[in-house]
């Protein structure tokens, strides 16, 4: 489901008229442009009608093939409105309207008369331990369409250890939910209210911040972090009008440092397991959320409110995928324009996790109460279908001992 525009042909004309406008350069940032070329209409009712529409679609179509050479992408005619619906997921409908049963399904963004929705940013500042939530950041929910979301933060999951000195033991805080709290407050503000369809969150973290040991031996897993946090957010959730939120995590092993490795006595198949694990693990660094249509950055994490009240002092920053790209300054870096920055990180971050071994991460997915494992193919959120390639673990080959073999998960 990669990225697409549907417009009009006039509307793909308009912006095709001035080759250094940030309308044709943003063509450029599509992987495929699909354009109406006639309107629905009816059965010609006469040869000279049948003729005279023909040759109207034959001299579009002779445009079209100039602007597929300057643009350097495919531009898919549509005839007699026939649009698949199935594969829109990520697209933007610019003048094209769908019917409302198919937005309020996919939760797909439609401009209709501006790119100005999808040019918003702003950020905000907060302060530790002064008010601050996530519906208001969110604007009450009045931000663009999504139908996904990605919420990376390596922390997001923490466990902490409390020591008692009088008898010298120690016992666990399970900080993680909290990180459940926000999780709740975020899907809560961004999911569409008029949203019906299945909306995907895959939550990235560090697995190593719940694995924790105390003197007394006590453990707390992954699994039953998980189990715990996905129950409340499933219970605090079922206001929304989707049919289902689809709940999917994975975590990633932090690794162990090169300079840390021992000189002797490590397989070179260990130590490609564990570059690539480490090539993983740094793109987790920033805390990130994406979605379909929007991004936000943050300075600290997402475990940002408790009790209404900020938990660190950080910066927020929302950015709509076309935030920035009518900037002449900002167009110069074109990569940092947020629809390019995606693609570029959803590209890089699938590409590694498709070369970190199986059992460099944890998978799991929530469903009807339960918390199983899966394999990164059967992930369903539609950010990560953004990527030119596809998430699918790269198959052991007996000729490269850099790789595993595959193991087949249940789905």
């Amino acid at each position: 489901m990669e990225r697409a525009l549907y417009c009009k042909f006039d509307t793909l004309r308009s912006y095709c008229e001035d080759e250094s406008s940030w309308q044709f350069k943003f063509l450029k940032s599509l992987p495929s442009i699909h354009v109406q070329i006639e309107e629905a209409c009816q059965i010609p009712q006469s040869f000279e009608e049948y003729y005279e529409r023909e040759e109207r679609v034959s001299g579009t179509l002779a445009f079209i093939d100039n602007w597929n050479e300057k643009l350097q992408r495919p531009i898919i005619p549509i005839i007699d409105s026939s649009i698949d619906y199935s594969r829109i997921a990520n697209c933007i409908f610019d003048g094209i309207v769908p019917p409302a049963e198919v937005r309020d399904l996919l939760g797909i963004e439609v401009l209709e008369k501006s790119f100005a929705p999808l040019q918003r940013h702003w950020f905000e500042n907060i302060e530790k331990n002064k008010t601050f939530t996530w519906k208001a950041f969110f604007k009450q929910g009045k931000i663009p369409c999504s139908n996904s979301v990605v919420i990376m933060d390596r922390y997001l999951f923490k466990v902490g250890i409390k020591k008692n000195t009088s008898n010298n033991t120690e016992s666990f805080l399970k900080w993680y939910e909290r990180g459940g709290r926000n999780i709740v407050d975020i899907l809560d503000a961004i999911i569409p209210s008029d949203f019906l369809g299945i909306y995907n969150v895959l939550v990235v973290f560090d697995d190593s911040q719940i694995e924790k040991h105390t003197k007394n031996q006590k453990y707390i897993s992954v699994e039953e972090a998980l189990n715990s946090v996905s129950l409340y957010i499933q219970s605090k959730l079922q206001h929304k009008r989707c049919k289902s939120i689809n709940l999917e995590y994975l975590a990633i092993h932090d690794g162990i440092n090169d300079q840390d490795l021992p000189k002797e006595g490590l397989s070179w198949d260990e130590r490609m397991k564990n570059r690539y694990l480490k090539n993983l693990y740094k793109l987790t660094h920033d805390r990130r959320l994406i979605t379909n249509y929007y991004m936000v950055n943050a300075t600290h994490g997402w475990d940002a409110t408790d009790k209404s009240f900020s938990t660190e002092t950080q910066t927020l920053y929302f950015d709509a995928i076309l935030s920035g790209i009518d900037n002449p300054d900002q167009m110069g870096i074109e990569w940092s324009i947020p629809i390019n920055y995606v693609q570029n990180f959803v590209n890089s971050f699938v590409y590694q996790l498709n070369l970190a071994k199986i059992g460099s991460y944890k998978c799991f997915r929530f469903k009807e109460n339960n918390l199983f494992p899966i394999g990164i193919d059967a992930l369903e959120n539609n950010v990560l279908l953004l990527s030119e390639y596809p998430v699918k673990p790269v198959k052991w080959d007996p000729m490269d001992r850099s790789f595993q073999r595959d193991i087949t998960y249940k789905k």
